[in-house]
């Protein structure tokens, strides 16, 4: 989900682009079993590109608000729809009319409603079915859907509106895991339901919180937020910071090599670390853009900007 031009973030364009190129990588790998060599872990945590997406997009549906941009409702899904709809229903009705595996065509209402009320994440039958990298949209449309109920909370009390949204993930990840009897596949599915990634959207907009509130120059929703003047010392030490947050998703990319074949290895990996994903990636967003341009280059490199610009298409139509 993209923002009005003059309100872009490089390091936001290169991060989506990353989210992209993880998940194009895992797909690759999963369909193929290509051997990556002294990379193979690489392809393993591929899935959390779409963990990075739902920070991404917590940022940049806040973001424009934060800087004083009125919320107009019918503007508001209008925007959202135009970007959506069109690239998506083409793709849900090319891939349910070729590309099928037959479950559309045992129950077509059920499958073809459900995707085109996103709600087919909530039932395993249709989770994955048609279009199976569309649950991710799912999500996102639900969270817009929740928005406007949040953001009259999230502009009087952002950390604590943050603070809320992820205990509500926190409790959710941990009923998934009660009522899916330790079974893998169901304890996903609602573990990677709304409510199990609230968190993620909630560290997106307490970062595009803390960009507006640090980056000179920005406008002000009021008045009694400081205008920050820029120094080299505030750039050497969000550079810092930006470096130990990418060092930080690094390690932890490396360290569910460990757990990738236990069983519920993967979701039980996720939710321990889902937060700590979602820190980290709002931590690169901030801290990326306010450091010194060569580390910004280095995030927001042309072909990651390019992956970045291109990411909504390609993560429908890759698989």
């Amino acid at each position: 989900m993209a923002v009005e031009q003059k309100n872009r973030i490089d390091v936001l364009d290169g991060l989506r682009g990353l989210a992209i190129a993880l998940v194009v990588i895992f797909h690759t790998w999963q369909l193929s079993w290509l051997d990556f060599g002294n990379y193979s872990w690489l392809p393993r945590v591929g899935f959390v590109g779409v963990e990075v997406f739902f920070v991404l997009s917590g940022f940049c549906i806040a973001y424009p608000f934060l800087k004083g941009h009125t919320l107009s409702l019918g503007d508001f899904y209008r925007r959202r729809a135009l970007k959506i709809l069109p690239s998506y229903l083409l793709a849900l009705g090319i891939t349910a009319l070729f590309f099928d595996n037959g479950t559309v065509a045992s129950k077509p209402f059920l499958h073809i409603l459900t995707h085109l009320t996103f709600t087919h994440n909530w039932s395993f039958e249709t989770y994955y079915s048609t279009l199976g990298p569309a649950w991710s949209l799912a999500v996102e449309v639900q969270f817009y859907l929740l928005f406007p109920l949040l953001w009259p909370l999230f502009k009087r009390q952002p950390i604590i509106t943050a603070m809320a949204l992820t205990l509500i993930s926190l409790l959710a990840r941990r009923w998934a895991w009660d009522v899916s009897g330790g079974e893998t596949s169901t304890y996903t599915m609602r573990l990677n339901q709304l409510p199990g990634c609230l968190d993620l959207f909630a560290c997106g907009m307490l970062a595009a919180w803390a960009v507006v509130r640090l980056q000179p120059g920005q406008a002000r929703e009021s008045a009694d937020v400081p205008t920050a003047a820029p120094s080299p010392v505030r750039k050497w030490v969000a550079s810092v910071l930006c470096i130990a947050a990418l060092v930080g998703m690094y390690w932890l990319f490396r360290g569910y090599e460990s757990v990738a074949y236990e069983k519920a290895g993967t979701p039980l990996w996720q939710a321990r670390w889902r937060l700590v994903i979602g820190l980290l990636v709002g931590m690169v967003a901030v801290a990326g853009s306010l450091s010194w341009r060569p580390l910004q280059f280095v995030i927001a490199n042309p072909i990651l900007r390019f992956l970045g610009f291109v990411s909504y298409n390609l993560y429908l139509w890759h698989k």
